[in-house]
Parts: structure tokens; sequence; C-alpha cells
């Protein structure tokens, strides 16, 4: 919950993160940000009734940075390999070499999260769901969760 300040107006907004998300889910993530946003607003309600404030309720969907993510096919002669990146990495392997100009396109499609790119791509395989990495500690990795970064 963040607040703004200015004469006379106070303002307030809820942002339902993706780890929020992933803790709570869809709905009870946004069932606790609006009900932060109903707190806040009852605790404003009575020396404002008086006033004739107004009260704005704004929502803003925010789509994040996807990327494009390719899969190529490739039977070396030794056996088959598949290479899955973006298509600036997949761009990268066939300048070094590491992927040939006979591989074969299989798919493609955006992704603004390593989750939900791995998610799509095992789907696309026709493998068990893709689950989350633990860290050397057993405990889940939540970072495939975040947005991708640049460069990614």
């Amino acid at each position: 919950m963040s607040e703004t300040r200015v004469p006379g107006i106070s303002a307030q907004h809820a942002i339902v993160s993706d780890a929020c998300r992933t803790n709570r889910g869809d709905e009870g993530a946004i069932d606790e940000a609006l009900a932060r946003l109903r707190a806040e607003a009852m605790a404003c309600m009575p020396g404002w009734s008086q006033r004739g404030a107004r009260f704005h309720f704004v929502l803003t969907v925010e789509a994040g940075a996807t990327r494009r993510f390719e899969c190529w096919r490739e039977d070396d002669g030794d056996g088959v390999s598949l290479c899955f990146a973006t298509v600036d990495r997949v761009a990268e392997q066939r300048t070094s070499g590491l992927l040939s100009a006979n591989a074969v396109f299989l798919y493609a499609f955006e992704a603004g999260t390593w989750f939900e790119a791995m998610s799509e791509h095992y789907r696309r395989q026709g493998w068990k769901p893709y689950s989350v990495p633990l860290m050397p500690d057993g405990t889940p990795d939540e970072s495939v969760h975040d947005p991708l970064p640049d460069g990614f």
C-alpha cells in the first residue's frame, strides 16, 4: 500500500505483484488488495462525508514485458537435440555454430517469466508439468516467477 499526500487529497493504491499472486493465488491477492483499499476508504469516511468527498477506485492492469521464445529441433546423426531459448539467444547459437542451418523450427510463443516459458515449453512437448526448481537449502526458487530481465 502506498500513499500520496496532496493538500485536501489522500490517495492510496495497492499493487498485486507476481510474488503476491504466487503466494496467495490470483483471487487471494486481489481480495487482499481490495481489503486494504476498503479499509483506507472507511477510515476516511467520518471526516470526509460532510465535505462532499468523492472516492475514485481505479483498476489498472499492466502487462509485463515479454520475450519471444523459440524451440528448434536438430538431428545431428548421433541423436536429437532441442534448442529452446529467446530469439536473441537462438541467433547467438546460430552465429557460434551451436545450432546448424539444418535445425527445424518447431514453435514460438511469448512469455514474461521463466516459469511461464518453461511451463508452456513442457506443455507443447507433452512432458509432465514444469515444477519450480529447488534452492540448495531445499526451498523453491521463487525467482522463476520474476519478470525476465533485459537482455535475457
